[in-house]
């Protein structure tokens, strides 16, 4: 996502599907905490978190989004580590 235009069609399209909890969507800063790359190792072009975050610190290195906006996330749920649903080109 590279544009406010793509992540806004993403949150209208999580919104239409009800999908409140979030999903993932590639990208961590598990490698350098503040620094979000890509899987493939290219630093994101257009982060637009929301609501104080990222805040999760070292507890939360992977990026969810929802139709309310991007947050960061815990990249490890009860024991079970995610792919995600997007990823970034």
């Amino acid at each position: 996502m590279a544009s406010a235009e793509e992540v806004h069609a993403l949150q209208q399209f999580l919104g239409a599907g009800k999908v409140n909890k979030g999903t993932w969507i590639d990208g961590t800063d598990e490698v350098q905490e503040g620094v979000w790359l890509s899987e493939g190792g290219e630093q994101l072009p257009y982060l637009p978190f929301t609501g104080g975050n990222p805040d999760g610190g070292k507890r939360e290195n992977c990026i969810g989004v929802h139709a309310y906006g991007m947050f960061d996330i815990s990249c490890n749920i009860n024991g079970q580590v995610y792919q995600s649903l997007c990823e970034w080109v």
